[in-house]
């Protein structure tokens, strides 16, 4: 029994040793794949905690898993071994019961990662309500306070697109606040609405806000519905407009005509009624799994705001071709006001699911060694098996059994693992992806699809696992086999 453990202690630690060393590479590999506005995410790291809790884990797993084989040498049923050898798998409770749970567990995290697949794949076809968002470059423009009272933001904005407007290649530009599914700048506020519903006090309807310039539309590539675009002549002076979208109309006005009526109490109760004069498409703004919610467009030169997002929509090709261009323009009007944060809008719709993906990521990983993990468990039974088995094959091939008798018999051993373990992580996974029921997406966490695909990949790789030592069990000649026996 010492002798087994120690050998058992030795594999493990040599194994959780390797893994330490890799765990920094893995690590930084991971996090790699991680959305860079993922919450804390500059907090994960490895300590010297982490790595020994790994290294204890790794050396307790081999002392399990040393302690059985150990055990049944205190009791060695000798009569039974002299005469049949060592058997089957059936003979090895602990080592097939191993092995079974191994694939149970792979089916569990299999069958979560093949959710969260379906679930990006689900959410990538989404419409997001945009055309064309490939061809549209967005950049942070911040101006500084202190330096750019109302007048100067409204002065700054016409000159910055006109220069924008004759730049080659450029189609339209804008200046806003903030743009579909971009989750910076998103903002709500609280208003009421003229001949509308009476609300209780603090429960007021609220609506995003979005401050842009005329253009806005059109760069976005958002379709006006009804009524009219924000214009350059809807200044301070002039009377108060607004847009509103679909969401907005179908939630407070459901009967009768939206443009003309009237917006009250926002930005202040001291300001003027905001006129609707125009609907506007519903856009995805918070997420494409989640609905779009009432939005309200305000010329920025009705209420001037310094934290603005210049985007332009480029008529053909990669639209990052226009920054360099575009970042003369703005230096030649403030040398201290650079550009910063250059991508697509197609990039920021893909960013708006980057945590979803990150979840797909870590799980399938975690899905694949697992797999991995089994292949090899049923591997090892079954070249253990064909070993202790060996006098056993030898005398089948020589009183005629062919050799696809024997793989049959061989791999039929492990695929009855496998489908055995398959049958418990299907109840595993009914019940274990039920915790993923808040982050999948038009998809069932019973899916059959998904659960159905989890089987036949797991039931193959059991296959293939059992195939390998089969095939090196056919090949040993009967003779041999009987005269080592």
């Amino acid at each position: 029994m010492r002798h087994l453990l120690v050998e058992a202690m030795v594999l493990a630690t040599l194994g959780g040793l390797l893994a330490v060393l890799a765990a920094p590479w893995i690590l930084g590999a991971l996090l790699s794949l991680a959305p860079p506005d993922m919450p804390r995410l500059e907090e994960v790291h490895i300590d010297g905690a982490v790595l020994a809790f790994a290294l204890v884990a790794s050396m307790g797993a081999g002392l399990l898993a040393g302690l059985a084989p150990a055990l049944q040498l205190t009791s060695p049923q000798l009569m039974e071994v002299l005469k049949n050898g060592s058997g089957g798998t059936g003979r090895w409770p602990a080592r097939t019961a191993l092995v079974v749970g191994e694939i149970a567990l792979a089916f569990v995290l299999a069958a979560g990662a093949g959710l969260m697949i379906r679930t990006l794949s689900g959410l990538l076809e989404v419409p997001t309500g945009l055309a064309a968002p490939q061809r549209v470059l967005v950049t942070d423009l911040d101006l500084p306070q202190a330096r750019y009272p109302e007048g100067r933001i409204v002065a700054l904005a016409q000159d910055l697109l006109q220069r924008a407007a004759a730049i080659p290649g450029v189609h339209s530009g804008v200046l806003t606040t903030n743009l579909p599914l971009d989750s910076r700048g998103q903002a709500e506020f609280g208003f009421s609405l003229e001949g509308g519903d009476a609300f209780p006090p603090g429960q007021s309807p609220k609506a995003e806000m979005v401050f842009a310039t005329p253009g806005y539309l059109e760069t976005a590539g958002i379709p006006l519905l009804r009524g009219r675009d924000v214009r350059w002549t809807d200044v301070k002076s002039a009377p108060h407009v607004v847009l509103v979208n679909e969401a907005f109309v179908r939630r407070l006005i459901p009967q009768g005509e939206p443009l003309g009526r009237r917006v009250q109490d926002l930005l202040g109760p001291e300001k003027d009624p905001w006129e609707i004069v125009g609907v506007i498409g519903d856009v995805h703004t918070r997420g494409l799994d989640r609905a779009p919610a009432p939005q309200i467009v305000v010329p920025l030169m009705q209420f001037p705001v310094t934290t603005l997002r210049l985007a332009v929509r480029a008529a053909a090709g990669d639209p990052m071709q226009l920054l360099p261009a575009l970042r003369s323009e703005v230096l030649a009007l403030d040398k201290d006001v650079p550009l910063s944060t250059p991508r697509s809008l197609d990039r920021v719709v893909s960013e708006s699911v980057g945590e979803r993906r990150f979840q797909m990521t870590l799980l399938s990983v975690f899905a694949l060694v697992a797999l991995a993990l089994a292949a090899l468990g049923i591997y090892g039974v079954m070249a253990y098996s064909v070993t202790q088995r060996s006098r056993e094959i030898g005398i089948r091939m020589a009183l005629g059994a062919d050799s696809s008798r024997v793989l049959r018999m061989v791999v039929g051993g492990g695929l009855r693992l496998a489908l055995l373990g398959v049958g418990l992580g299907v109840l595993g996974a009914i019940l274990g992806t039920r915790v993923l029921s808040s982050l999948v997406y038009q998809v069932s966490t019973t899916d059959p699809l998904t659960l159905a695909t989890t089987a036949a990949v797991l039931i193959g790789s059991a296959a293939l696992a059992s195939w390998v030592p089969a095939r090196r069990a056919v090949r040993v000649d009967p003779a041999i086999s009987l005269r080592a026996e």
